[in-house]
């Protein structure tokens, strides 16, 4: 009740209704973190108002996940991470990623779901902690409406990896470079990368910080309406 009261006063509260008291009790039942594709129809069903009741008790919506961040520090995860292993019968000893790491190598031999109840997205070669890869997704986005742009330190420094891994999480994101592959030169210039493919933006991550929260929220209400194709039809 300590370690996850923001889970509980989530699931408890009675300000929401409909729709969204519908989602927090999803979200109770995964402990707090919800991946966007399984839920996609259900959220267009929650209007704005209950949006900022979720969003007031928590609530993130990102573009791939929606979470509570008070949840993926390390406390709740490690919390979170018993009770898994209690509901799924697994023996394994497993602990989850030492604090303060943005990303982590992602090991493809730990148990289906470690990752994701420990607060991490797989994304290519890195487990990206969420609310770094929600951020990152809307940086992404930010960069590619101007064109093509270069990878630079200040993208995936933020990441925890180096150049080489982040190449392959963009390539894991469908970018892209634009001079057919070749890396950046011994004399720094780098390549550029441009979108190939990508959902459209209905409700990008929200932040903690107000500015990038009123960022998203625009991003949001300009957003196409969702193409009635997969995105392995939309791959170039």
């Amino acid at each position: 009740g300590k370690v996850l009261e923001p889970l509980i006063a989530l699931r408890d509260s009675t300000e929401l209704t409909g729709a969204g008291k519908g989602l927090a009790f999803q979200l109770a039942e995964t402990l707090g973190v919800l991946p966007r594709t399984g839920v996609a129809a259900f959220v267009k069903n929650i209007d704005q108002g209950e949006r900022a009741k979720l969003r007031r008790l928590g609530v993130r919506f990102g573009e791939h996940y929606i979470y509570m961040p008070a949840l993926i520090k390390p406390a709740p995860s490690a919390m979170k991470l018993r009770l898994w292993r209690i509901a799924l019968r697994v023996e394994t000893p497993l602990s989850i990623p030492a604090a303060g790491l943005s990303s982590v190598p992602a090991d493809p031999a730990m148990p289906e779901g470690y990752y994701l109840i420990s607060g991490y997205a797989v994304c290519g070669p890195r487990a990206i902690r969420i609310d770094m890869f929600e951020r990152l997704l809307v940086q992404l986005r930010q960069k590619n409406a101007a064109g093509p742009f270069p990878l630079t330190a200040q993208l995936w420094s933020p990441v925890g990896c180096g150049v080489n891994d982040f190449e392959a999480v963009m390539r894991a994101l469908d970018y892209a470079p634009t001079d057919h592959g070749e890396i950046a030169k011994a004399d720094g210039a780098a390549p550029e990368i441009a979108v190939t493919a990508g959902p459209d933006l209905e409700d990008a991550a929200a932040s903690e910080d107000e500015a990038e929260e009123q960022l998203l929220m625009a991003l949001e209400d300009t957003a196409p309406p969702e193409p009635d194709i997969s995105q392995e039809e939309n791959l170039e």
